[in-house]
């Protein structure tokens, strides 16, 4: 599980797979992870944070980006000159994350992608509770519309099975359907009536969305990667390779 015919990962993949797990089975919803994100094997620090309703959270936020601010300077710094690993131990740890990167500009592009990304353990225990309310439906329904059942276990990264679950975007339900994309999809949303907060109904709405990513793309990691960056999307991102 999955079914690498169906679902393949290439080597190239590795890395951010290893983060993504990390970041559901490690670390707690009080860590924030400061990485690279284009080498995303690279961690420079994992911080601790207080809980989010507490009054220290604010000061703790502040703490983190002025460790941000940091690093990235210690990157400008041995970018403009690799003999800085020798100024503190930090500045040689950071070095020795990027010795096997052989781009000249390594340092420099890596302190531009610099990120912060909180562990979510806690909500990803909570949501593999729920995920048992909904999983055999949701797989009957997906088998039904000719979407592999495994593709049911997508709501964990999308909502952790939160049927109340509301981005900041607009995206709502387990299945996190925005407004025009569920329409689309013949759910009704409206002052009256939200039918993305239907599970079963925005499952049969998610697999016919993933059906036609895949006959468009061919291949279903596709199709799931265009379930965050939209058909459109991603055929231009096909486009313009």
């Amino acid at each position: 599980f999955p079914n690498p015919a169906r679902f393949p990962m290439p080597a190239g993949y590795k890395s951010n797979v290893d983060f993504w797990m990390r970041v559901y089975g490690e670390w707690e919803d009080d860590k924030m992870v400061i990485h690279d994100s284009k080498n995303m094997n690279i961690i420079f620090e994992v911080q601790d944070m207080p809980d989010e309703n507490s009054l220290l959270f604010s000061v703790a936020r502040a703490g983190v980006s002025k460790r941000v601010d940091y690093f990235r300077s210690i990157l400008r710094e041995l970018q403009a000159n690799p003999a800085n690993a020798q100024l503190s131990d930090d500045h040689k740890k950071i070095f020795d994350l990027y010795k096997n990167i052989n781009d000249p500009d390594k340092f420099s592009q890596a302190a531009e992608n610099i990120r912060v990304q909180q562990g979510i353990k806690d909500r990803f225990e909570q949501g593999l509770s729920r995920m048992h309310l909904y999983l055999d439906e949701i797989k009957k329904a997906l088998r039904e519309e000719g979407v592999p059942e495994e593709i049911a276990y997508l709501p964990l990264v999308e909502s952790s099975f939160n049927n109340q679950s509301l981005s900041k975007t607009r995206a709502a339900g387990i299945w996190q359907f925005m407004p025009a994309t569920a329409r689309t999809y013949s759910k009704k949303v409206n002052s009256d009536i939200d039918e993305r907060l239907d599970p079963y109904v925005a499952t049969r709405a998610a697999a016919r969305y993933l059906s036609r990513s895949y006959r468009m793309f061919g291949n279903w990691p596709v199709a799931i990667m265009s379930y965050n960056h939209g058909q459109q999307g991603m055929r231009n991102a096909i486009n313009s390779l």
